[in-house]
């Protein structure tokens, strides 16, 4: 008989292109009134926040994720990264491990995104993993909710057939420094 919080497994598949920025998934809100963090347990086959941190951290943890080329079945790291929505006013967008607390309510939603820019030695193709994550309220507590992944990633390094700097069509937002988020696929 299993007890605790139920497992969502869930099954990202994108495309990445070019300059791209996508997200590669976003949760529901986990944090109804408490802050929740999200940690990377000890696995084989991602390395990321192991522990929750206090107080709030504005940006991205930065995950790593082995993949296998469905091309070659060749092992290959990928580069995530992990953020926690939290609603609070000052610091609206935390690391994924952050659990700070705002008044106001508390907002804690689990956004990973994948960047081009951050897998460039990473060959075109085609690249499946796995990944699990964990939802908690603080170190030695019990779990909110366990993550579990089954991904699959297309990298693409030229942009609609054009290579790269070959003078071809501009992305949305190029020259901004600004780039919109594509939606992954999740399969619940």
């Amino acid at each position: 008989m299993v007890t605790g919080p139920a497992l969502l497994h869930v099954t990202p598949v994108l495309t990445l292109k070019q300059g791209e920025l996508a997200t590669f998934y976003q949760s529901e809100n986990y944090g109804h009134g408490r802050p929740v963090g999200f940690i990377v347990p000890q696995q084989d086959t991602a390395n990321g926040p192991t522990l929750l941190v206090s107080g709030s951290k504005p940006g991205a943890a930065k995950l790593t994720v082995v993949a296998r080329a469905q091309s070659t079945g060749k092992e290959q790291q990928l580069t995530l990264k992990g953020s926690r929505s939290s609603h609070c006013e000052k610091v609206p967008m935390n690391v994924m491990n952050g659990s700070a607390s705002c008044r106001g309510g508390e907002q804690s939603i689990l956004i990973l995104t994948i960047a081009e820019g951050d897998n460039v030695t990473v060959p075109t193709g085609v690249y499946a993993g796995s990944l699990r994550i964990e939802a908690k309220e603080g170190n030695g507590r019990p779990l909110v909710k366990a993550l579990s992944f089954d991904y699959q990633v297309t990298i693409e390094h030229e942009d609609a057939g054009v290579p790269a700097g070959s003078g071809g069509p501009e992305p949305p937002n190029a020259g901004t420094g600004e780039h919109e988020p594509r939606q992954g696929r999740t399969d619940h």
